[in-house]
């Protein structure tokens, strides 16, 4: 078999075609282990194998409230925040609370949350 005479050049290829580069997989993956971590590490208590409803409902709200500021579109047309609690079973000051969390750690914030933040308050730990 004849041996090529260039080297073939793929990563043009992969970008002519958007796949992703290794390091820009890794950057991926890295930030999105950030979003993840945010929304289990104040759930992960007790220990491994142990039922804990309240684990569960904690889990499911943090990853509510994430969704809520990123994406609100995925609740219905314009939700609100207090529509959202409310179909989720919950009171609206702890979805609250849980959105405003995410929206000074991660610094994004939706339209309705522009329009009502009165009491925002920037992140101090970054």
């Amino acid at each position: 078999m004849n041996e090529p005479s260039e080297e073939f050049n793929w990563a043009e290829v992969y970008e002519r075609f958007g796949e992703m580069s290794e390091a820009q997989e890794q950057d991926l993956h890295s930030r999105l282990r950030i979003l993840l971590a945010w929304g289990v590490v104040p759930s992960h208590s007790g220990r491994l194998g142990q039922y804990d409803s309240g684990r569960d409902k904690r889990l499911g709200r943090r990853f509510a409230a994430m969704a809520w500021v990123v994406c609100p579109e995925l609740f219905g047309d314009k939700p609100s925040m207090t529509s959202v609690a409310k179909s989720l079973g919950m009171h609206k000051a702890v979805f609250s609370e849980l959105t405003a969390e995410f929206s000074r750690q991660f610094g994004v914030r939706n339209k309705a949350q522009r329009g009502h933040g009165w009491n925002h308050k920037a992140d101090k730990t970054k």
